[in-house]
């Protein structure tokens, strides 16, 4: 469990995060390339 304070904190922080990762995803940097070499 997370106190009180902190979990307000990370939850505001999560929303932050998740707006981010949307505008992201619109501009089209949402993703990752991977090398061939690493997929089994």
């Amino acid at each position: 469990m997370l106190p009180l304070q902190i979990k307000e904190e990370l939850r505001e922080h999560l929303k932050r995060m998740k707006v981010l990762h949307e505008n992201d995803l619109k501009t089209g940097y949402g993703g990752v390339s991977l090398s061939y070499a690493i997929i089994i």
